[in-house]
Parts: structure tokens; C-alpha cells; sequence
């Protein structure tokens, strides 16, 4: 889904990103939220209209409203009656239609002549009979003493109608609660309003940043709305945006769940960005022995574990099992049965750590910061300038890629054919090796292909400058995607890495060539043949067994599709959304208006926070366990997922199901682990946790839903 989006609100799912260009440089705004939530995410072409709406009610003021008028004036279209026949009305009130002017809180205008009230649109009663339940007007029955009086129309203004018994409707720059209704001795009626406005849900912001703790008074607290601006003090549990449940406090029975008709998940973002006033995340390196985790659940140690026996031992919060306090953690524990430097230890105070992984988390030396590039220079790619585009971006975005030794960098293009480039500082300039066979591809070279950024940065320029060039009369149509993407991968697999993708034309020969497909849902068979939502679908699996490798061998594929043409998302996204990469979608391509958004997004993937051979895992208090995960990773095992590359814009859906009976009063634990390696070449953990409620009570559960989690799972489950 992703981000980012939003989410973008995320995804992450490999968002697709179409075009209207931001300034160059400035990070892409995705409608976000925290949670971007599908691998294809559309921004339409056309601005949206500027401002905000509001759902409360309306405010009228005098005057003409801004923009010019909405409906035509009172004197140039003669208004209908509204309500009751004018025999209906009150004494002394002269029949007058209710102009729009009037309804909008101008002055109505006076017309010259006597008033033409046409015709009713339904008949009026016979006289002497009483008007039917609910009618408008009036009531035709005797006035009891105390009982209100409906107050009189002003001369000269008209009114609009209302219902006998409501309040009257508001004057010009007065509010509803400004006109009491009277009695006939002038005391105010006891009939109030038991709505407060105040507290009617409106998506206009607050002006202001609201100051959020995540737990007080040993509880949690329920999280701010996504799209409001919040500054967040982590006092125990975890900060809203790396980990949201849909329900703010947990049902004890799957059945209670069940009569909501809500779903329990949670969706997960470990590398979202915090805002700029929030205190970073802290870093607790424990040494040789690595963090304090449960032996028998392998939770990692959080601030709700309990200590006991003086501190020599904790009992986890996960599944119960009390374990010894290793030697060098142990502390004495204060009156309040917490351990004495439970302050001053961030994994005893706060919902997110980042623990540094020893040797006992790597299978291999940590790998490092590789961005291979590769580039369609087909006929359609020339002409559309899109390979322009392309190798102009690449070159302005090399400057913000990692410093040192560790980052690495290649390229190549491709039409019908692969070709390779020796980016060696020894040459002169840089060196075209040609691969023709699209069928069983290969590297040319095992060295050389694939050097570090330091050495070539000069190569590389003067390639970038000189492709577009280079392919300039190139009359080669076909496109062998597939056959570069996995040539790409065999040149990077040793040690894994980033692999961006620019894509112009439908791949039509080698590995995993595709052909149109919109026929299939446009021929003309019988409603019940036609499958149409197959095109959403991939046509085979040939680029899932693809994709699967390079997941494998922590590959992460992003792919831009700059594009004019139909190109079969559907089956080119299966590559990044197993990978954990993202879609970007120019649709169609201009080569006026969409090379700035084309760097500003380029720019936005290489240098926002993110990770490489990165896996997770959700651990639950007993009585919850993870049904499924959802989003652009590859998952091996039913507990953990791979992610070759995480970022700081993907969000992971994680749902729940219950497989036990919770205790009321008693609180629900979740834990998301993050191992990854950062650009630096660090290993790291990122331990995020978030610890609940539980109640028996339905109402709780709907008073505690978070509205914007419940929808983006829903959108989550539906991609």
C-alpha cells in the first residue's frame, strides 16, 4: 500500500504517485497520514479546492457571501410558496414567500406592486376542518394558558418556515442560542438543546499542536485523531504514529467483538517520522549480552514488566512466565514496587527503543547502502523524454546519497537488449557491455559493474549527461523488462540492496513479456463470462517467482512508471510489493510538468529514514494472537515478515483475533520488533509497544474506536 501514502495514514503499500509538479527538492505530500495503505495510490491532476470544510453548522452573516451569489435573486425569479396555503398563517402576518436572500441572511428587498402569490404545489384544506398531524403553520386548535406562544413574523422581513414548536430561526449575525424560546408570561421555556456544538466532529485542524501524553495516571490514554497536529510525550506506552489499534480499548470475548462489527488490528509504521518537538527515539546499547528478553516468549524487556522479590526477578506481560534479572541489571525496587532507576532507563519508561543488535542478530556482516539504476531507452522512452527525465534526476540526486566508503552505486539500460556499464576509475569513460539474450541473462562482470560512489561519481555524471544522447535515434519499440530487472538483481545479489526502475513501454519480450490485456474485459461474451477484475490481478507468476528471489537475497525494488501508454501495472507491482518497494505512476508522461516531480519523488526514496534487510514480528498478550499481516513485504514464515527495504512512509496492517477469554479491568500488551540495518551499516532493533485496556462493556468499544484506523484497515483488506 506503499506510504506513505499515506497516509499518506502509508501506505505502505508501493503507492502509485501520478503528477503535478511541487517545488524541486521539497518532500512529496502524500495525503498520508501516517498510514499509506495501497500498493497503487492515484494523486488526481486537478488542485483540489483550496480551504476547509466544515460539518457543523452553518455560519450566516449579512451581507453578500464571498464569491459571488450561489442562487438567483429574489426579485428575478418568482419563488414558489413554501409550507402552508396562506389561509394557515398567523394574524396580522401578510402572506410572503421566502426569498433565498432571507435565507442567507441578507435583507430582503421590497417589490414594487402588490404581491402575485401563485398557485400552491398541493391543495389546502376545506375550511373547518383541521389540518393532518405534523402539517406546517399554525395549530387550528384553542391555545392552552402556559403554553408558548409561536412568536410573531417581523414586518417587513420575510421568514422562513419552520415547524410549530421548534425554534425559530436564527436573525441575521445571531445564533440559535441567542433567541430563548418565551412563554407568555417571558420566562425562557425549560426546553434546551442537549446537543453541544463544541462537541460535533469536524475535519477542520486545530491552529495549534496538541500536547499529547500516551499514559496518565497508569492508564492509556486514547489517541488523537490522524490528521490532527500533535506533539507526543512518550510517558510508557508508544507514540500513535508508529503503532494504532482500531479499538482504543480491547473487547475480552471475540463474541463482544464480534456484536460491534469492528475489527481489531493494529497498523504498525516503525519508522515514521516524529514531529520536530518530540524527543527522539533513545538508543540502548546493553553490550555483549544483548537486551533483556523473555526466555520463553522472547519479548523484549518493556515498562510493563513487572519486578519482583527485590528486583531479582520479572514476570513478563506477555505470556506470564517469570524469569531471573540478569546479573548486571539488577536494582532495588522503591515503596511503589518499581525499580529505582526505572526513570533513568529508557527501556523501563518509554513505548519505543531502539536497542543495538549483537552478533546473535546477523547471519551476515551488515550490508551496505547499494543503489543500482536502471533505465528504459526504448524508442517510446526517447521520444516521450522520459529517459531524459530520468538520467536528469539521477544525476541531481547522486549528491544525497549516503557519504563513505559504504555506499554503492551501478547503472544500466535497457530496450530489447541489457546494457552494462564499467564505471572502473582506471577507464577513461565508462564502458557499454551488451547482453543480448533476454531469455537466460547474466552479468557481464562479477567486479566492476557495481563500485563505490566515491571512486565513479565522475563516470557516472558523464554517463548520465551522455545517455539520452547516446540512444537519440534508437528505433527499438520492444522493451525486456523482466530480463534487466533480474540481469540487475544477479549484479547486486551478493549484497543486496536498492533497485529503482525506470519503465516507459508494456514489456514486451524476455522473461515475464506481457501483451494488452484490456480486451479481456471489453469483449463481447455474456455478463456472467466476463471477469473483468482479473485485470487487476497478475497475468502469471513468473514475476512473483522473481520477486520472491530478490526478496530472498534482500533486494528491494522501486519502480517509476513514466508512461503514455497502457502498461499492465497490475503485474509489473507484484515486483515491489513483495520486495517492499513502491510504484510511482506518471500518467500520462509530460516532459514539461513531470520531470520536477520525477526528482523531488527520486530524492524524497533515497534520503527519508529507512532500513535494508529488515525483519518484523507482532508478539500479543495472552488471549490475542496475530491472524495475518497486510502490506508490500514477503512473508516465509507465518510469524515474521521480510522486508528488504523499510522506510519511513510504510505501514504494516497487522490483524488480531482472539484465542481466549480476557480479564475485565486487566490491560492487553503489543509489541512490534523491528530488526534492520540502517544506510550506516548498523544493525538495529526497533522495540515499539502499546499496552491497552480491556472492558466487557459494548459501549466502551465504540466509544474507544478510532475511526481513521478502522478505515484504512478496511482499505487494506480491500486491495
Amino acid at each position: 500500500m506503499g506510504a506513505n501514502v499515506p497516509p499518506a495514514y502509508g501506505a505502505p503499500s508501493g503507492p502509485v504517485v501520478s503528477s503535478t509538479p511541487p517545488p524541486p527538492g521539497s518532500r512529496p505530500n502524500y495525503a498520508s497520514p501516517p498510514f499509506a495503505a495501497s500498493p497503487v495510490m492515484t494523486q488526481p491532476r486537478s488542485s483540489a479546492p483550496s480551504g476547509f470544510v466544515s460539518n457543523g453548522p452553518p455560519a450566516f452573516s449579512s451581507g453578500v457571501l464571498p464569491g459571488g451569489p450561489r442562487f438567483p435573486p429574489a426579485g428575478n425569479v418568482q419563488q414558489p410558496p413554501v409550507g402552508p396555503p396562506s389561509t394557515m398563517g398567523f394574524a396580522g402576518a401578510p402572506p410572503q414567500a421566502p426569498s433565498m436572500r432571507s435565507l442567507l441572511g441578507s435583507p430582503a428587498v421590497a417589490q414594487p406592486g402588490p404581491p402575485v402569490q401563485p398557485a400552491p404545489p398541493f391543495s389546502a384544506p376545506v375550511q373547518g376542518v383541521p389540518p393532518p398531524p405534523g402539517s406546517y403553520g399554525a395549530p387550528a386548535w384553542q391555545m392552552q394558558p402556559g403554553q408558548a406562544t409561536p412568536p410573531l413574523p417581523m414586518p417587513g422581513s420575510a421568514q422562513p418556515p419552520r415547524m410549530f414548536g421548534m425554534p425559530p430561526h436564527p436573525l441575521p449575525n445571531q445564533s440559535m442560542t441567542s433567541i430563548p424560546p418565551m412563554g407568555q408570561t417571558g420566562a425562557p421555556v425549560s426546553a434546551t438543546s442537549k446537543i453541544d456544538p463544541n462537541q460535533i466532529p469536524r475535519p477542520i485542524p486545530s491552529s495549534s499542536a496538541i500536547m499529547y501524553e500516551t499514559r496518565q495516571g497508569n492508564q492509556a490514554n486514547p489517541p488523537p485523531p490522524a490528521t490532527s497536529d500533535y506533539i507526543v510525550r512518550d510517558t510508557g506506552n508508544c507514540s500513535p504514529r508508529y503503532m494504532r489499534c482500531t479499538i482504543s480499548q480491547i473487547p475480552c470475548t471475540g463474541d463482544l467483538l464480534t456484536t460491534s462489527g469492528m475489527q481489531l488490528a493494529l497498523l504498525v509504521q516503525p519508522l515514521a517520522l516524529p514531529h520536530p518537538s518530540e524527543e527522539p527515539i533513545q538508543v540502548v546499547d546493553f553490550g555483549e549480552i544483548g537486551p533483556v528478553r523473555c526466555s520463553r516468549c522472547k519479548a523484549y524487556i518493556n515498562p510493563f514488566m513487572k519486578f519482583i522479590d527485590q528486583g531479582r526477578r520479572f514476570i513478563c506481560n506477555f505470556c506470564g512466565f517469570t524469569d531471573e534479572t540478569p546479573r548486571d541489571y539488577h536494582c532495588n525496587l522503591g515503596p511503589d514496587g518499581r525499580r529505582r532507576d526505572a526513570d533513568e532507563r529508557p527501556e523501563l519508561c518509554r513505548g519505543t527503543v531502539e536497542f543495538v543488535a549483537t552478533k546473535e542478530y546477523m547471519v551476515r556482516d551488515p550490508m551496505p547502502a547499494v543503489y543500482f539504476f536502471l533505465i528504459d531507452v526504448s524508442m517510446n522512452a526517447i521520444q516521450t523524454g522520459a529517459t531524459a527525465a530520468a538520467c536528469s534526476a539521477i544525476s541531481q540526486v547522486i549528491s544525497d546519497l549516503p557519504e563513505g566508503p559504504r555506499t554503492m552505486v551501478g547503472i544500466a539500460t535497457f530496450d530489447s537488449t541489457i546494457h552494462f556499464y564499467n564505471l572502473k576509475r582506471a577507464l577513461q569513460q565508462p564502458l557499454m557491455l551488451i547482453v543480448p539474450d533476454v531469455q537466460d541473462v547474466y552479468t557481464p562482470l562479477q567486479t566492476d559493474v557495481v563500485v563505490q560512489l566515491s571512486e565513479c561519481r565522475q563516470h557516472l555524471e558523464l554517463l548520465l549527461e551522455s545517455i539520452p544522447t547516446m540512444f537519440q535515434n534508437n528505433r527499438t519499440a520492444e522493451s525486456a523488462f523482466g530480463a534487466a530487472v533480474q540481469a540487475a538483481f544477479l549484479a547486486i545479489k551478493s549484497t543486496g540492496g536498492k533497485l529503482l526502475v525506470f519503465q516507459s513501454v508494456l514489456p514486451s519480450t524476455g522473461i515475464g513479456a506481457l501483451s494488452v490485456r484490456e480486451a479481456e474485459g471489453r469483449t463481447n461474451i455474456s455478463a456472467g463470462e466476463k471477469e473483468a477484475h482479473k485485470l487487476l490481478q497478475p497475468v502469471d507468476k513468473t514475476l512473483k517467482t522473481m520477486a520472491i528471489e530478490f526478496a530472498e537475497y534482500q533486494v528491494c525494488v522501486d519502480v517509476f512508471i513514466t508512461t503514455q501508454s497502457y502498461l499492465d501495472v497490475a503485474s509489473i507491482s507484484v515486483i515491489p510489493r513483495t520486495t517492499g518497494g513502491q510504484i510511482y505512476y506518471y500518467y500520462p508522461f509530460s516532459a514539461v510538468s513531470d520531470p520536477a516531480k520525477l526528482y523531488n519523488d527520486l530524492r524524497w526514496n533515497v534520503t527519508r529514514p529507512q532500513g535494508f534487510e529488515a525483519v518484523m514480528r507482532v508478539r500479543c498478550s495472552q488471549g490475542i494472537q496475530v491472524q495475518d499481516y497486510h502490506g508490500n513485504f514477503c512473508k516465509r514464515i507465518p510469524t515474521d515478515v521480510d522486508l528488504p527495504g523499510i522506510d519511513c512512509d510504510k505501514t504494516i496492517m497487522v490483524s488480531l483475533k482472539h484465542d481466549d477469554k480476557l480479564q475485565d479491568g486487566s490491560e492487553c500488551a503489543f509489541q512490534c520488533a523491528l530488526l534492520y540495518t540502517t544506510v550506516y551499516g548498523q544493525r538495529r532493533i526497533r522495540v515499539t509497544t502499546l499496552s491497552l485496556p480491556c472492558t466487557n462493556m459494548l459501549s466502551n468499544l465504540f466509544r474507544s474506536a478510532d475511526l481513521d484506523t478502522q478505515f484504512a484497515c478496511f482499505l487494506k483488506q480491500g486491495i
